[in-house]
């Protein structure tokens, strides 16, 4: 007979759809099943790249006053934002930047996993970094277009710092100082 465990960390059972993300969410969040399905949402859509149905449904459920409107835009932000670390990768034109800017550190003696500091690089590096930053910002903002954010896609270098975000992500993770440095949602504050 083995001892009856007395933590249970909250479980969401794959595959979670985004219908049913956005009605558990609704009903969850700020709890730890909520923070656990937000995660594995977040995960869902950092592997495969594509958070439109996601932001679909959490427009759909913000529209019908079943989604807090704070909640919404932290997490079409959010999605987003997964989503752009596989567009990154397979995106052609970032693609063949981050080639180019790789080349130049190469070059210049610097290993795989050394970079020069923007400012601090040869003008060929900061020429082909501005290039890649001004693509990766763009692609940012055509995936809030593709769902008509109009609002997010003007405002997405920032959208990270507008109140409904900190409201949003406090809704869902509770307070900042209570979020584990480790859970990487600490980067979100720098948009």
């Amino acid at each position: 007979m083995t001892p009856r465990r007395r933590f249970r960390r909250p479980y969401v059972p794959p595959p979670l759809d985004p219908a049913t993300f956005v009605r558990r969410i609704a009903a969850k969040a700020g709890t730890g099943y909520g923070i656990a399905l937000t995660r594995h949402a977040f995960d869902i859509v950092a592997a495969s790249g594509d958070p439109e149905p996601w932001m679909r449904e959490v427009q759909r459920a913000r529209d019908e006053g079943v989604l807090d409107a704070g909640i919404a835009w932290f997490l079409i932000y959010k999605l987003v934002d997964q989503a752009m670390y596989v567009i990154a990768e397979t995106d052609p034109e970032l693609e063949e930047l981050g080639r180019r800017v790789e080349e130049i550190e190469r070059a210049h003696g610097l290993s795989e996993d050394e970079s020069f500091f923007v400012g601090e690089g040869p003008p060929e590096w900061e020429e082909a970094t501005r290039a890649w930053d001004a693509v990766h910002e763009r692609r940012f903002a055509e995936l809030f277009r593709r769902i008509g954010e109009e609002e997010m896609a003007e405002q997405h270098a920032d959208a990270g710092l507008d109140p409904r975000f900190a409201a949003g992500r406090e809704a869902i993770f509770g307070p900042l100082e209570d979020l584990d440095l480790e859970d990487g949602l600490d980067d979100a504050d720098d948009g």
